[in-house]
């Protein structure tokens, strides 16, 4: 009986929460803005420090795929900039209106408008009232944040995955030779791509109707991804599995 007010009572301060995110999201939008367009110059900096300070060797660990990560985090945050960039204006454009609705409450008056009645049906049917367009853009905008914080969270993983391989790969060329190294740096690769694409398979084949509605094949379908995940992600993978689904589920 208790826990239908507390119930109610959280989902009215979620409510007002909501109504009033655009405050922080603008702030956060304009931090990140600031922050993806400087970072890029310091990956750049970090890696030309690797390369002529800490390389140990010219082959695809060492060198290839360091430039590889470095082209994708400067593409990432390419697009986090641009996403953050097309946030604000949305956002700035929504207070705009906002601001608006305080001074003309009906919005658009179709009526004093000196066009035909169809040219003014059409333009009510397609702009709607002034409700309807606040909410379209606040929905945008909280989409485009949600969306931009949910690829921050997965280039982090990547990043967490890739730093924990190459310090684990340059630990061991460390204590091996180089030829032994070649071979198991090769290896590891080849066992790196079967597991990937075993888990990957074993994942869509489970996932197949046949499968999915018996409940040992669910079962392990669950436990397969969800543990494949927080070895992928570690402590930001339960965050991107609810962002995630938000919008696989409501797509």
């Amino acid at each position: 009986m208790d826990d239908q007010p507390n119930n109610g009572h959280t989902k009215n301060w979620l409510q007002r929460v909501a109504e009033q995110s655009w405050e922080p999201e603008l702030l956060i939008s304009g931090v990140a803005i600031y922050a993806t367009i400087q970072l890029p110059a310091f990956v750049r900096e970090f890696y030309q420090y690797y390369r002529y300070n800490l390389q140990l060797d010219t082959g695809f660990i060492d060198e290839l795929m360091p430039i590889i990560v470095v082209g994708v985090a400067l593409t990432a945050l390419k697009v986090l900039s641009f996403a953050f960039i097309f946030h604000f204006v949305v956002r700035a454009f929504w207070v705009g209106l906002m601001g608006l609705r305080s001074v003309f409450k009906d919005g658009i008056n179709y009526d004093e408008l000196e066009y035909s009645e169809l040219y003014r049906s059409e333009m009510k049917k397609w702009l709607g009232d002034q409700d309807s367009f606040l909410l379209a853009a606040d929905r945008l905008a909280s989409m485009v944040f949600s969306m931009a914080f949910l690829f921050v969270l997965y280039m982090l993983g990547v990043g967490f995955l890739y730093l924990v391989f190459f310090l684990l790969m340059n630990g061991v060329k460390l204590m091996i030779s180089e030829e032994i190294f070649d071979l198991y740096s090769t290896v590891i690769l080849i066992l790196a791509g079967i597991t990937l694409l075993s888990i990957s398979t074993a994942s869509l084949v489970l996932n197949m109707k046949k499968y999915r509605d018996k409940e040992k094949f669910a079962r392990l379908h669950f436990k397969l991804n969800w543990y494949v995940g927080w070895i992928f992600y570690p402590f930001i993978y339960k965050p991107i599995q609810y962002l995630g689904l938000i919008y696989k589920s409501n797509a």
